[in-house]
């Protein structure tokens, strides 16, 4: 039996308005702020000791990756990571499969995941989300990509890299960008072992596509996400410092001759 005209009309009005709390619900869990460069903005929380994990957690958003998966996730182990969260943006590939040993052994968090806030892009929302969910349990978050290789270039690991910055609010880490390395196809092998070749370092002024980094920040010292890149910290700066205490805040190409990669490389296939 159909429903009354108005009925109907009542039950879609209904639920037009149950999805408007909805999204206002969501949007108050992201507040996003229409400036110059669209950015998400944090809620305030504070250090918990008690809520402490470890060091250092890393955080990926992750499609489709499972063929240099588990190589990457290994390499995190080997730097010093405490833990990794993965934000799986609907793979269909075997990632699940690869990350599923690493997820019952609770080194990795694996979060399904997709943007659901118009003209704002999954990756900066789940920074946002890792940041304001799982920032207050460790002292350090880096955020890169599965073609990104962060590593100590003295220090054994990456947390007693970070020792000597434990005043900073963020560290800037450029990238060394590697190329097709002379290969017609890809090799079989792993991607650390397959590409030797890269760009020189610093890189020249142009193209301007190697003029990069990625950062490592204090959670608690973060109140917003302006990009993958670039972080607002607690004072309303965005950016943070190299690894001489050099500050940057900028993406264009200016003022990369004096970056220095000698505590920490970030090497980008």
């Amino acid at each position: 039996m159909s429903l009354p005209t108005a009925t109907k009309q009542q039950s879609r009005s209904r639920l037009m308005v149950a999805a408007g709390k909805m999204l206002a619900a969501l949007r108050g869990c992201f507040p996003v702020l229409r400036t110059r460069k669209t950015r998400i903005d944090l809620p305030q929380f504070q250090h918990a000791p008690a809520l402490r994990k470890g060091s250092l957690a890393v955080v990926a958003i992750i499609w489709n990756e499972a063929r240099d998966l588990r190589e990457w996730i290994e390499f995190q182990r080997t730097v010093g990571v405490s833990h990794v969260y993965l934000y799986d943006d609907g793979s269909t590939d075997h990632t699940l499969e690869i990350v599923a040993p690493y997820v019952r052994s609770a080194y990795v968090t694996c979060i399904p995941w997709s943007s659901f806030i118009h003209g704002v892009g999954p990756q900066r929302l789940a920074y946002a989300h890792a940041l304001a969910t799982f920032g207050c349990e460790w002292d350090w978050m880096t955020f890169i990509d599965l073609d990104e290789f962060l590593f100590p270039v003295v220090a054994d690991t990456l947390p007693a890299a970070l020792q000597a910055y434990e005043d900073l609010p963020a560290v800037v880490v450029p990238w060394h960008m590697y190329g097709h390395g002379g290969h017609d196809a890809r090799p079989a092998g792993r991607v650390i072992e397959s590409y030797l070749k890269r760009t020189p370092f610093p890189p020249p002024a142009s193209p301007t596509g190697l003029l990069n980094w990625k950062s490592i920040v204090r959670p608690t010292r973060v109140i917003g996400v302006d990009s993958p890149h670039l972080f607002v910290l607690d004072d309303g700066r965005r950016g943070g410092y190299s690894e001489t205490r050099q500050w940057i805040d900028t993406q264009r190409p200016g003022g990369w001759e004096n970056l220095e990669s000698r505590v920490f490389r970030l090497n980008h296939y």
